[in-house]
């Protein structure tokens, strides 16, 4: 059976609520999260180089089991969204990591960071399974 990653993240919203009463910084940080969980928000692009399992973690993350997926690896030519399931709505925004895809696509998720429209980002590095 597979976590609910979901239910994990509200359940850390709920503890950084907590901790924000000694912090100011982790106030700021923990009203941010909360604010951005409770309006539907919460948007979370996926970085890594080609190949190294950005599709399949974001499938994890939304309650997919990954080790179900059969088809042989398929280099992605856009970003893929996967909404997030249970209480948080948002998404998860997998950005294409071949070299010649990282330019057209990457600015535009960077963009959502800079601008605050994205909470944070996963990096995802597994050395062996680039693509080349």
């Amino acid at each position: 059976m597979w976590l609910e990653p979901v239910s994990t993240a509200v359940t850390a919203a709920e503890l950084a609520s907590e901790l924000a009463k000694s912090s100011s910084l982790i106030r700021k940080q923990a009203k941010r999260l909360l604010y951005r969980v409770r309006n539907g928000k919460v948007v979370i692009p996926i970085f890594g180089a080609g190949g190294v399992g950005k599709t399949t973690v974001s499938k994890l993350l939304v309650g997919h089991d990954p080790l179900s997926i059969t088809a042989a690896y398929e280099p992605s030519p856009s970003v893929e969204t996967r909404k997030l399931t249970g209480d948080i709505p948002g998404q998860l925004l997998a950005a294409p990591g071949q070299t010649a895809r990282v330019r057209t696509h990457w600015p535009a998720l960077f963009k959502k960071l800079a601008t605050g429209e994205s909470f944070g980002l996963i990096n995802v590095v597994a050395y062996g399974y680039h693509s080349f």
